[in-house]
């Protein structure tokens, strides 16, 4: 469990770097581009795309990174309501459910973007093919489902009932 935690850490590192890159590179590049655009008449004709596909990154990551903390979105209105012990089988459920559900979505878009990409024109004036831009999405939908699972196998290790939930 030790050495899955750790991973879990190091991967949620390297997306944390990732997002402040890009966003501080949609900002630079935003910002520039508008300069250029009013002060020059001109601008870089790739600017608009890359602040797109920036944007894309920064959601995913931002999901997967949600989801290390478990900060993902989570319906647990009902789960509040429950007894302890049968607030942790509903939660066992949710989370195996969550899993397998990530999992699916990483394998439905692996196959959606290596089929697509062949078909696909290529990005940034057809320099560059979309399919590696396009692997963000099935990377962190199986990111989300290891960490999916890696709170499951958490929450059935620890033997502690679950805690009261906050009032909100």
């Amino acid at each position: 469990m030790k050495v899955l935690r750790r991973i879990d850490e190091g991967i949620a590192r390297l997306e944390g770097w990732l997002v402040v890159a890009l966003v501080l590179g949609v900002v630079l590049v935003a910002t520039l581009q508008t300069l250029l655009r009013n002060a020059l008449d001109s601008g870089f004709e790739w600017a608009d795309e890359a602040v797109r596909w920036a944007t894309l990154w920064i959601a995913f990551l931002g999901a997967s990174l949600a989801t290390h903390r478990k900060k993902h979105i989570a319906l647990d209105v009902a789960t509040r309501l429950l007894p302890r012990r049968l607030r942790r089988v509903v939660e066992t459920m949710t989370g195996l459910g969550a899993t397998v559900v990530a999992a699916m979505l990483a394998w439905g878009s692996l196959r959606f973007v290596r089929e697509i990409g062949s078909t696909e024109p290529p990005v940034f004036g057809d320099r560059m093919p979309r399919t590696p831009l396009e692997m963000i999405v099935p990377a962190t939908f199986a990111v989300m489902s290891f960490r999916f699972l890696l709170h499951l196998l958490t929450g059935l290790v620890d033997r502690r009932p679950p805690e009261e939930p906050k009032p909100v």
